[in-house]
């Protein structure tokens, strides 16, 4: 909760919602909801994956506590 106040704070921050329903669907929610299209660098998410938790599990697995977020490229 604390790190998603202080994200919400941040001006770079265009926007932030939980992942529960899982990263893949909630990347195309973000996506319809913003009219953009995305590109998801699979082998980026890859290499940041704990070893146990497999590409599948990251896309389609829910109810995890994360938040996804957006910023201006800008101020990455």
């Amino acid at each position: 909760i604390h790190e998603g106040q202080w994200l919400a704070q941040c001006p770079a921050v265009t926007g932030m919602m939980d992942i529960s329903d899982g990263l893949y669907i909630d990347l195309q929610k973000l996506a319809k909801a913003s009219q953009k299209k995305l590109t998801l660098h699979l082998d980026r998410l890859k290499a940041v994956l704990h070893p146990a938790v497999s590409l599948s599990t990251a896309l389609e697995g829910g109810e995890d506590y994360g938040l996804l977020i957006t910023c201006r490229p800008e101020q990455y």
